[in-house]
C-alpha cells in the first residue's frame, strides 16, 4: 500500500456537513468498531500495510520515523481486533534498520512494503536511510526474524546502488518483484528487481537482477515506481510519474507493462506504456495500481483534487467507466485516495476528507463496476467517520475490503505530535455472497478439498466460457482459471491449489463474462 503527503496536508479545502456514521461500525471489533494502538506502547505511528491471514487474523506492517530512526512495526491482531500474544511480544515486532533517521523519508518511496507469503511468513521490503541500501527482512509465522533467511533474516542484496522501495509482490514461482526509486544524488528513475526466494538477486532479470526504466524505454523513464501488480499473464505492471515541468506546470503519469523477465511490453499503449495524463496537480499522490477482473485501476491526488482511473488490459481508457475512463467523487475533496476492488468489479476508495474547522475525517466510498457510486452503500454511498474526537489529524492510509462484508481501513489518528496505529471496521453486504442450495446461473455447487485440489461441480445452462478466482479473505485474488468452452449440463472440473496455500477459509468465485458472479466459501484443511 502506498501514500504521500501524509504531512502535507494542511493547506487542503473544507466541506460542510460532515457527520460521525457510527451505525457502520463492526461493534465486534476493538471498541465500538475502532482499534486504536498507542505509538509509545507498540513503536509505530501508522500502518503502511494490513493483510488479512487465511484464519481471519489480521498482520500489519507500521513504521515509525523519529530521531531515533527507522523503526518497522509488525502487528497481529485477532479478528476480533484484540492483539495476538503469541506473535512477537504482546502481538508486536519491533526492528531497527536505521539508528540514524537522515529526514530524507518525505516520501512513500523509502517506507517500503510488506508481503504475506503462502508459507505463512512475512516478507518486508525498506529502505535503510543512513545506510543507504535496499534490505529485505523475512519473519516466520510466529513474528520472529527468518534465520534461514539472508544473515540472521535480514539481506542487503546491492551494497553500491541506492535503491528506496515501494512495493513487493511475489511471482507464481516463489520468486520477488520489488519496485521503487532509483536514486543517484540529483537523479532519479524508476526501477525493478527480482530475487530468489532466498532472497538472492536474480541474474536473469534485466542487468543482474534490476532493470531501469531509463534503460529499456524513453518513453517509461519516470522519476520513480510507485505500485505495482502482476496480471494473469506474468505481466509486471507499475506506475508512476515523470519529473515536475516547471515549463508547462504539469507531471506526466504513466503505467508501464513489463513481461516476466523484465522487458518492456511493447504491445501495451504506446511502447509500454499508457495514459501519459497531463496533470497541474502540484503535490502529487499516486496511489495502488491493482487489478479489477479484465481491467487496471489506479488512483492519483493532492490537496485539491483526485481522480480513478480504469484502463483496458492493453492499456487504454476503458470508455465505459466514468468519463473517458476517469471518475470522481461528487464534489468531494477527497485526499491520500487508495482504493480496493471487490470479485464483483466494484471498487471502494478511501482517503482523508476534511470537514469544518479544518478537521481530517475517515472517508469510505463505493464505486459500483461501472464507476457509478453506490448509493446503497453507507449514506448515499459513502460513510465519514471522525477516529479520534479529541483531536482532528485522521488520515486513513488504505483499505482492505474483505469477502464477508467486513471492511478495514488502516492509517493513523493523532493525540499529539506523534500519531497511533488506526485501524478502523465496517459493516457492509458479502462482495460475494457464500452460495447454498441453487444458484442462479449455476445450479448447485459443490466443492471438495482433496489433496492441493478443489473438485468442484456445478451446472451449466447454455454452452459458455467460465471464470473461476480463487481469493483470501480479504479479497487478494490468488489464482485465475477460464475455461472456454463449457457445455450445457452438469459439468465437474479440478483446480489445483497453489502448494504452499495455508489452511484457511478461501473464497472460489465463478462467472460468467464477470456480469454476474456467485461463489462458494472453500476450507483447506490438509
Amino acid at each position: 500500500m502506498k501514500y504521500a503527503l501524509l504531512f502535507l496536508l494542511l493547506n487542503a479545502y473544507s466541506i460542510s456537513s460532515l457527520y460521525a456514521q457510527s451505525e457502520f461500525l463492526d461493534s465486534t471489533f476493538g471498541t465500538n468498531g475502532v482499534v486504536l494502538a498507542n505509538h509509545e506502547r507498540v513503536g509505530a505511528e501508522f500502518v503502511q500495510t494490513l493483510q488479512v491471514q487465511a484464519d481471519g487474523k489480521i498482520i500489519l506492517y507500521g513504521l515509525d520515523l523519529d530521531s531515533g530512526g527507522l523503526r518497522v512495526v509488525l502487528g497481529r491482531y485477532h479478528n476480533n481486533g484484540v492483539p495476538d500474544l503469541t506473535f512477537g511480544s504482546e502481538g508486536f515486532v519491533q526492528t531497527f534498520f536505521s539508528r540514524k533517521h537522515t529526514g530524507d523519508y518525505s516520501s512513500q518511496y523509502e517506507l517500503g512494503d510488506m508481503v504475506l507469503l503462502d508459507s505463512g511468513k512475512i516478507l518486508v521490503a525498506g529502505y535503510s536511510g543512513d545506510d543507504k541500501q535496499l534490505f529485505l527482512a523475512r519473519y516466520s509465522s510466529n513474528g520472529q526474524l527468518d534465520d534461514t533467511f539472508g544473515s540472521d533474516g535480514i539481506t542487503y542484496p546491492f551494497d553500491e546502488l541506492q535503491l528506496r522501495p515501494s512495493d513487493i509482490a511475489v511471482q507464481k514461482d516463489g520468486s520477488v518483484i520489488v519496485c521503487g526509486v532509483s536514486k543517484d544524488g540529483v537523479i532519479a528513475d524508476g526501477f525493478l528487481a527480482r530475487f530468489k526466494p532466498d532472497g538472492t538477486p536474480d541474474s536473469s532479470f534485466g542487468r543482474d537482477g534490476i532493470v531501469l526504466s531509463a534503460s529499456v524505454s524513453q518513453e517509461c523513464s519516470l522519476y520513480g515506481f510507485i505500485s505495482l501488480a502482476l496480471d494473469s499473464e506474468g505481466r509486471i505492471l507499475v506506475n508512476g510519474f515523470d519529473d515536475y515541468n516547471a515549463a508547462v506546470d504539469s507531471y506526466k503519469l504513466v503505467v508501464a507493462a513489463f513481461d516476466s523477465s523484465g522487458n518492456i511490453d511493447t504491445s501495451f499503449g504506446v511502447n509500454g506504456c499508457s495514459l501519459k495524463l497531463v496533470t497541474t496537480l502540484r503535490s502529487i499522490s499516486v496511489g495502488d495500481i491493482l487489478l479489477s477482473g479484465n481491467y487496471i485501476v489506479m488512483t492519483v491526488g493532492s490537496e485539491q483534487e483526485y481522480a480513478t482511473v480504469r484502463l483496458t488490459q492493453g492499456g487504454e481508457r476503458d470508455q465505459t467507466f466514468g468519463i473517458n475512463g476517469y471518475q470522481v467523487w461528487r464534489d468531494r475533496v477527497i485526499t491520500l485516495p487508495r482504493i480496493n476492488a471487490g470479485p464483483d468489479g466494484s471498487l471502494f476508495l478511501s482517503g482523508s476528507i476534511v470537514g469544518d474547522g479544518g478537521s481530517y475525517d475517515f472517508f469510505l466510498g463505493r464505486y459500483l463496476a461501472d464507476g457509478s457510486i453506490d448509493s446503497q452503500f453507507g449514506r448515499n454511498g459513502e460513510i465519514v467517520i471522525d477516529v479520534n474526537k479529541s483531536e482532528n489529524r485522521d488520515f486513513p492510509l488504505g483499505v482492505v475490503s474483505q469477502l464477508d462484508g467486513k471492511i478495514i481501513q488502516f492509517g493513523t489518528s493523532y493525540r499529539s505530535v506523534k500519531g497511533d496505529l488506526t485501524l478502523v471496521r465496517y459493516n457492509a453486504q458479502e462482495l460475494v455472497s457464500s452460495v447454498e442450495g441453487e444458484t442462479e446461473l449455476f445450479g448447485t455447487i459443490e466443492t471438495s478439498v482433496v489433496g492441493n485440489s478443489i473438485d468442484l461441480s456445478f451446472t451449466s445452462t447454455t454452452r459458455t466460457t467460465v471464470d473461476l478466482r480463487l481469493y483470501t479473505l480479504d479479497g487478494r485474488e490468488l489464482e485465475q482459471f477460464t475455461y472456454p468452452d463449457i457445455l450445457p449440463g452438469r459439468q465437474s472440473l479440478q483446480i489445483d491449489l497453489p502448494e504452499e496455500l495455508p489452511n484457511g477459509l478461501y473464497l472460489l468465485a465463478l462467472s460468467v463474462g464477470r456480469e454476474k458472479v456467485e461463489g462458494v466459501k472453500v476450507r483447506v484443511e490438509r
